[in-house]
């Protein structure tokens, strides 16, 4: 298949990360259709000037419910010191006797970084035993082999991390909140896996506060899926960035306005990071709350 040139199109080339999804319409082929879906002016509900296209009686969203670009998450706790790395022997034998006691945590450790081992540090270190050196793809692959129960795991989650050669690390997805088509893109993944996961999170009562339920989610440690999550740093239970989709009236229902924000926390102070006026997209709140609205201001 041949690349397509963009300056045919007469693009300039940026040459840079998106900054916002928004960015997607200029990509080749990307319509409004698809990136709005049903819901054109994405309100989250089918409008009477909305099609329903499959039927269903619901405003299907598009690919900007499903894209980000905002997906940080801090290596440093909140008063600003490192997290625990996890490949480091000395850090995570520390963090787990003081949280679980020197007996669970020596066992834990040991099965972690075999006989002989030797603790690492600045994400190099592990256990070695016959030249292997210890290493943890991620945190999922390090919550597997150390073969701690899921509550205790929750208990160290929130200061482990396996990257300390960054302040943060972008482009995992929260398996707390994900829909399943974003969960059918992970790797080993696919939309009966990912709608397994979301499925068990809403018929269960998951320990929203680490990842170890997904392993329950999928069936195991040993099923495919659940192994192919553990070879890379993909998914979180965190989340650090939020969007707010705020509407306004004036007096008499007048003066609308609407504005859709995006706030990052991953340095302690909510900042905005994202601003785009969606007032072009018109009434959002339905037309019956518009006139409740106004019948009660005008009295």
């Amino acid at each position: 298949t041949s690349s397509l040139n963009y300056s045919q199109l007469g693009y300039l080339p940026k040459s840079a990360p998106f900054e916002s999804v928004g960015e997607l319409r200029l990509v080749y082929g990307a319509t409004l259709d698809l990136l709005q879906g049903e819901d054109v002016n994405r309100n989250g509900v089918l409008d009477p000037n909305e099609q329903d296209l499959n039927g269903n009686g619901q405003a299907d969203p598009g690919l900007l419910d499903v894209f980000t670009v905002y997906s940080r998450e801090p290596n440093f706790a909140s008063d600003g010191t490192s997290l625990t790395n996890v490949n480091d022997r000395t850090e995570i034998s520390a963090l787990l006797q003081n949280v679980l006691g020197s007996s669970r945590a020596n066992e834990i450790t040991t099965r972690l970084f075999p006989a002989g081992g030797q603790g690492g540090g600045g994400g190099q270190g592990g256990g070695q035993q016959g030249g292997q050196q210890t290493t943890f793809a991620s945190l999922l692959d390090f919550y597997i082999r150390s073969q701690m129960t899921s509550d205790e795991f929750a208990e160290i989650y929130d200061a482990i991390t396996i990257n300390t050669n960054a302040a943060f690390t972008v482009g995992r997805v929260n398996i707390n909140t994900a829909p399943a088509s974003v969960l059918a893109c992970l790797p080993g993944m696919d939309i009966n896996s990912a709608q397994q996961i979301v499925n068990y999170r809403q018929s269960n009562s998951v320990n929203y506060n680490s990842i170890a339920w997904v392993v329950d989610a999928l069936g195991g440690t040993n099923t495919p899926a659940v192994q192919a999550l553990a070879r890379g740093d993909y998914i979180t239970a965190k989340s650090f960035q939020f969007s707010a989709d705020v509407a306004a009236l004036g007096p008499f229902g007048r003066g609308y306005r609407r504005v859709r924000f995006v706030f990052d926390t991953t340095e302690g102070t909510p900042k905005i990071i994202y601003r785009q006026d969606l007032g072009r997209l018109g009434w959002a709140l339905g037309r019956k709350t518009r006139d409740t609205w106004v019948a009660q201001n005008t009295r």
